[in-house]
């Protein structure tokens, strides 16, 4: 739809967008859609900054999302996916930040491009 209304990015990153959504699954951009808005999102379920001293971005993945409690293999092949695609800045979710590190935005611009892209204008 994006493309069709005049709302898409030059030809080479449409190309480049398509062939990553063929390879991506449904949690690829919901995780992109968090690592957006940590924070934001991260108040709806109660989490914030003020109430966690230390920890990683994989806590609040797994908070947010209870599915993916116990499943570390999974969402890390999904994040060094994002990551080697451009997506994403980080390549694990695993290393011990403060919490405002924890609640950083970690998509890139591309991975904001590419959210936009896929994501409906209506």
């Amino acid at each position: 739809m994006n493309v069709a209304i005049g709302n898409a990015p030059d030809d080479d990153i449409q190309l480049m967008f398509v062939n990553l959504i063929d390879a991506m699954t449904p949690w690829h951009i919901r995780i992109l859609k968090f690592f957006q808005d940590p924070e934001g999102l991260g108040r709806q379920k109660g989490m914030t900054p003020d109430a966690i001293r230390m920890g990683a971005p994989a806590t609040l993945l797994e908070r947010f999302y209870p599915d993916l409690g116990g499943q570390r293999e999974f969402y890390d092949l999904i994040i060094k996916e994002l990551y080697s695609g451009g997506l994403f800045s980080l390549d694990s979710l695993h290393t011990t930040m403060t919490a405002q590190g924890m609640f950083e935005r970690r998509t890139t611009r591309l991975g904001d491009a590419f959210f936009s892209f896929v994501t409906s204008p209506i």
